[in-house]
Formats: structure tokens, C-alpha cells, sequence
């Protein structure tokens, strides 16, 4: 999907969420039963240390890599809960933005643990962060422990536990919604 805004993101992440009608939550995003409502199996793979998943899509088949399913995620066994989240969502991301995009609608995408990425992996990144950290969600946690008085990075970590994501990603997420108040 090319030439996608964020707010096009933002707006099919919280649809997903929305579709998936899992059980209200304060903050986590069950990412795996959403992945399990759009038809995948969600399986940790043995793959090489500088990849972190993949997703592989293939209709017409009975099964992928000896799982029975025809819409496949693997996530890097190494990898932390909350990194694997973060993959999880990602492919998922791969699939709502770029799988109608793909000529056979078959779809098979690499996430690789490195810096300088393309447009669509950035895309899927960006997705991710909007589905395991919903913008309103989000930003009522964010408003309601500034007011509590936290320091910043206290803050961050209270988020990285109720959204189970890193701080890394609580960081990035509080920056694209320009949450940051300059307190430190």
C-alpha cells in the first residue's frame, strides 16, 4: 500500500481491534487470539538470529511448513513476550496494508532485526504500535499518569507493563502522538 497516511494506519489498526471483538480490556491487545480471529496459526520458529518473523499466506494450500493452515505467523523463539507481540502485530500488519496489494494474493514477508527499513516495513511498524497501543487507550493512560505526578521514565515503564510492549516502543509511540510534555 503505497503512499499510506499514518491516520490510514491508525484508522485500519483500530478497525482490526474493533472486528476482532475480544473481551474489553484496560490496556493489553490480545494479539494473538486477533491474529487466531483472522484465520492464522501463530507458531515460534527456530529461524536465524537476525530475523524477528514472518508471515506466509498460501489459499490454496492445507497446510504451511507442516502446520495444518493455509495463513501462517512465526515468531523468532528467542525473541522476548513482548517483542513477540510486537512481531505478531506487525505481520498483521503485513496483512491488512499489503496482502491485496500482493498480484496472486499470496503473501510471504521476512521481518529482519535491522535498522534503515523500507516504506512497507515501516508501515507495518507503524501498525503494530497503533494495534498493541491504541491511540485512546493509549493516551488516557499516558494523561492519567502525568497527573499522578510520575516522572517521565517512570511513566514509561508502567506503560511497557500494562501494554506489555518494550520501553523502546512506549517511547516511539509517546513521540508519534507527541504526548511528551517535557518533564523528565
Amino acid at each position: 500500500m503505497k503512499n499510506v497516511s499514518k491516520a490510514e494506519i491508525e484508522e485500519k489498526a483500530l478497525k482490526l481491534l474493533n472486528e476482532s471483538k475480544l473481551p474489553p480490556s484496560e490496556d493489553y491487545v490480545d494479539v494473538i487470539s486477533i491474529a487466531r480471529k483472522q484465520g492464522f496459526e501463530v507458531v515460534k520458529a527456530l529461524i536465524k538470529d537476525d530475523a524477528d518473523g514472518f508471515i506466509i499466506i498460501q489459499p490454496d494450500e492445507a497446510s504451511i511448513m507442516g502446520v495444518e493452515t493455509d495463513k501462517l505467523i512465526g515468531i523468532n523463539a528467542r525473541r522476548p513476550l513482548e517483542w513477540n507481540r510486537f512481531i505478531i502485530a506487525h505481520e498483521l500488519g503485513h496483512f491488512c496494508l499489503h496482502y491485496s496489494q500482493e498480484k496472486n494474493n499470496g503473501l510471504f514477508a521476512m521481518r529482519e532485526h535491522k535498522k534503515g527499513k523500507d516504506e512497507l516495513e515501516n508501515d507495518a511498524d507503524f501498525f503494530a504500535a497503533c494495534l498493541l497501543m491504541p491511540k485512546e487507550r493509549f493516551e488516557n493512560t499516558y494523561r492519567n499518569l502525568t497527573k499522578s505526578g510520575l516522572r517521565n521514565d517512570e511513566i514509561t515503564i508502567v506503560l511497557k507493563k500494562r501494554f506489555v510492549t518494550t520501553e523502546k516502543m512506549v517511547e516511539r509511540r509517546i513521540e508519534e502522538l507527541q504526548l511528551n510534555n517535557g518533564q523528565e
